[in-house]
């Protein structure tokens, strides 16, 4: 995390990741963003492809995947940044995957949803069980939403 951004907030001010009073505290949407980028990193950049085709945009879709050789998972991040629901097919080549994994997504219908000493968790990661069937894994993305998939692989 860059230094000279502002972390920590009491009361009011401009945006920053976490908030507080005397006694509770938050993380806002951008802090979740950045806690799953840091802690599914993975070792290894593989290609990623959504449909069949590279990951560039397309319907307002964009992804990574990485290989962490340290857990033995496969780690795709993906986000859909439309307002619809974007169907999604992955094909996992070359090793052979585990038939479930885990699914954690950040969405909220609304692009104006931020989270509130009254409501913390408004907007924040929800995880969720994700299948492999014949090295595929099929889901659904929620517009609005940054994913990550993480599935171990067999040795």
């Amino acid at each position: 995390m860059p230094p000279y951004l502002p972390t920590l907030k009491a009361g009011n001010g401009p945006p920053t990741w976490i908030w507080f009073n005397n006694l509770r505290s938050y993380g806002t949407p951008d802090y979740y963003v950045q806690q799953l980028f840091s802690l599914n990193k993975g070792t290894d950049v593989v290609p990623v492809t959504l449909n069949k085709e590279a990951v560039t945009g397309q319907d307002g879709c964009f992804a990574t995947a990485a290989l962490d050789k340290n857990t033995n998972e496969l780690i795709i991040k993906i986000v859909n940044t439309g307002k619809d629901e974007q169907k999604a097919d992955f094909s996992v080549n070359g090793v052979n995957a585990a038939a479930n994994g885990e699914l954690t997504t950040l969405q909220s219908d609304d692009l104006n949803s931020v989270n509130s000493l009254d409501a913390p968790l408004a907007v924040s990661p929800v995880k969720s069980a994700v299948t492999v069937k014949d090295n595929h894994i099929k889901l659904t993305l929620k517009p609005y939403s940054f994913n990550v998939i993480r599935v171990k692989m067999d040795k």
